[in-house]
């Protein structure tokens, strides 16, 4: 059971008999390219191939998908009884056919039906909270005790655009199955695919909301891992070629505080790049945000592509951690590194 520690200020929770601190306020910006593929996969009603922004003819990116993407990769990945997947498909698929959602839930809840009548309400939302990383990084909605529980997650990002504008391909397929003898039965289709779009994603994380859904510090760096890894662990057609650049993470001093306009703080150096070696990352913006509110800055967490490139004032620069040297009295920059 998850509870708030009494001699504590509000930071840290205690389960069992260990502290563990909850997660941190960050702002997050987050930067992968996709080529040759459809990163959202949703057409709009009456629409064929990726969603566009009609108004600006960059390429969309929702907010549910990229979820969707760290799920996905959190269910292949992750085996422990603490990171569980609480949204996903209807069935999980065995040899032995479908189980259904609802089996799956109680499996993983690691009780039966009769042992968990026996528990009270609080104690239900109490284990989901500790067993679904995806309900303590999103939030989810279900019912206990007949009574509806909702939980905004602390983890929320915005749709995005490509901070270029991609032009979209368009191919034809065929499929031929096997039927009777001499007989054969296919069929013709196409797809589309972007030829190139370079996305900038913009996330907050909210401390105020992760003491509520129960997410630690011990889960930043899953949600870490599932975005980085996550964009390229998809190996389909459509998916294939996705890769991450960049992920900046900026820790305030005070869980309240968020840099205003950050998404827009990053642009690229070169209008609408057509594959990844004309993309070079424009971070005058960036640096007179830091420098204007690095009193506030905690420190800043990133990953970064050993091959991209930065321009700060003319100036070229192939590594971020460069930026120390730029700002005066800059925050600490520390470089996320997976277990």
């Amino acid at each position: 059971m998850i509870t708030k520690s009494n001699d504590i200020k509000g930071d840290i929770i205690s389960n069992k008999n260990s502290k563990i601190e909850i997660m941190k306020s960050r702002d997050l910006l987050f930067i992968f390219d996709a080529r040759d593929c459809n990163p959202n996969a949703e057409r709009l009603s009456g629409m064929e191939g990726p969603r566009i922004d009609p108004l600006t003819n960059k390429a969309i990116l929702s907010d549910v998908c990229l979820k969707r993407m760290i799920r996905d990769y959190f269910l292949k990945t992750f085996d422990l009884e603490t990171d569980k997947i609480l949204v996903r498909q209807a069935f999980v698929y065995t040899y032995d056919g479908q189980i259904p959602m609802k089996k799956t839930f109680i499996k993983d809840l690691g009780y039966n039906k009769e042992q968990l009548k026996k528990k009270s309400r609080e104690e239900l939302i109490d284990l989901i909270k500790s067993r679904f990383i995806d309900h303590r990084l999103f939030g989810s909605i279900f019912q206990v005790k007949r009574e509806l529980f909702q939980t905004t997650g602390p983890v929320q990002f915005e749709n995005s655009f490509s901070l270029n504008i991609p032009e979209i391909l368009k191919f034809s397929i065929t499929s031929t199955l096997a039927s009777e003898t001499g007989k054969g039965a296919g069929a013709i289709g196409k797809y589309y695919v972007l030829n190139y779009a370079i996305f900038l994603v913009h996330g907050i994380i909210k401390e105020s909301l992760a003491k509520h859904s129960g997410a630690t510090e011990e889960d930043i760096i899953k949600l870490y891992k599932g975005m980085w890894e996550g964009i390229k662990s998809k190996i389909t057609r459509t998916k294939f070629q996705q890769l991450p650049r960049l992920l900046i993470s900026i820790v305030p001093k005070d869980f309240r505080f968020q840099i205003p306009h950050l998404k827009n703080t990053i642009v690229l150096k070169k209008e609408n790049p057509k594959n990844f070696e004309d993309c070079i990352l424009n971070l005058n913006y960036f640096i007179e945000k830091i420098e204007k509110y690095k009193d506030q800055i905690h420190k800043i967490e990133y990953l970064a592509d050993p091959e991209l490139s930065y321009e700060y004032k003319e100036n070229k620069y192939m590594n971020f951690e460069n930026i120390k040297k730029i700002i005066k009295d800059c925050p600490e920059i520390e470089k996320i590194v997976f277990s």
